[in-house]
């Protein structure tokens, strides 16, 4: 995350504008126009009591640090609308306040309690050395990756019978840079340069980016999707439903039965040894897409028993096992003469 610092220029008006990539914005003291520009920004007003207008804010992404303030809670702000557009954050009383606009046309900005940093306000920071940075407390906070290449870990916020009040849903920015909020049983919590997440053992909803993530569940029926970029996405345990999207996506559902889409681009359906239950491929493109069976033990087309289902179905098992599954392509004219030995990965 870019740090940009505005002056002290009492004088004049100053206009401070961000970059494309995520910044963390400080206008100090005087009259500030601030433009975050696209990415996941942070916009800290100084504690001068003079007017600053913050632009170019997203709603449900940007941040606005009141912490130096000495706000507490959102219970502590008055939010008046000033236009069709645009509105007023201040103090109780008034001693400090900005005014915020969105980034496009969109219509008025309506923010809540976890569009702001407030006094007290855990953060954390992991360096290059947190490979693996697992979040143990469910609390409000913030949490900055290292550039994408570690991942960030929701299991320990699930535990025992809490996975029947459901898990985690993890929706990252449409900026390919990792950002994004996860919320598990009510509570959000912000996320910067993060491209890689592991959910929880309950049922999680995880939805990438348009950079290449890697998103994986735990236990229970999860829902992931891949978004733009090339991912790869791993249900594990439970009947999950994956879906690629755009890009050449690797797809492993894991144990259960899981329903797998690629969406566009070469994709890749992983399938393992220790399911037995048959998962299906609902958009299979003959050609394109590859099946990847190496776990199976399977050295060659003569393994496999191909059997028609009906339009647009095949299912293919391994011979003499119970290993199997199910393709399906949209227009429903596949049938098992199509597939050969190029459309297989094997052992």
């Amino acid at each position: 995350m870019n740090r940009i610092d505005g002056t002290n220029n009492t004088i004049s008006y100053e206009a401070i504008y961000g970059t494309d990539a995520s910044d963390w914005i400080y206008s100090y003291d005087g009259f500030d126009v601030v433009h975050g520009g696209p990415g996941k920004d942070i916009y800290t007003p100084g504690n001068d009591g003079d007017l600053k207008l913050f632009r170019d804010f997203q709603d449900g992404s940007d941040l606005i640090d009141l912490s130096g303030w000495g706000v507490t809670s959102f219970d502590q702000l008055v939010i008046t609308e000033i236009d069709a557009t645009k509105i007023k954050i201040s103090t109780a009383d008034g001693s400090h306040y900005v005014d915020v606009s969105p980034m496009y046309d969109v219509g008025q900005i309506t923010v809540d309690a976890t569009d702001f940093i407030y006094a007290g306000t855990p953060l954390h920071e992991y360096s290059t050395g947190f490979d693996n940075v697992s979040v143990t407390v469910n609390e409000y906070a913030l949490h900055f990756g290292n550039g994408g290449t570690n991942w960030l870990n929701l299991g320990d916020l699930v535990r025992g019978a809490q996975t029947r009040d459901g898990g985690a849903v993890v929706i990252m920015d449409d900026d390919a840079l990792g950002n994004g909020t996860f919320t598990v049983r009510g509570v959000t919590q912000h996320f910067f340069d993060f491209q890689n997440i592991r959910g929880t053992n309950a049922q999680d909803t995880l939805v990438g980016d348009q950079q290449d993530n890697n998103l994986a569940g735990l236990g229970n029926a999860d829902e992931i999707h891949g978004g733009g970029g090339d991912d790869r996405l791993f249900g594990n345990i439970g009947s999950d439903t994956l879906y690629g999207d755009n890009g050449a996506d690797v797809l492993n559902g894991g144990d259960g039965y899981d329903q797998m889409w690629g969406g566009a681009g070469a994709d890749k359906f992983v399938f393992v040894s220790f399911d037995t239950r048959s998962d299906l491929v609902r958009d299979y493109e003959d050609g394109i897409d590859q099946l990847d069976i190496s776990q199976w033990g399977a050295d060659s087309m003569d393994d496999l028993t191909l059997t028609d289902l009906g339009a647009g179905r095949v299912r293919v098992a391994l011979a003499d096992s119970s290993l199997s599954f199910e393709l399906r392509d949209t227009d429903r004219s596949l049938h098992s003469a199509d597939l050969d030995s190029s459309d297989f990965i094997f052992t």
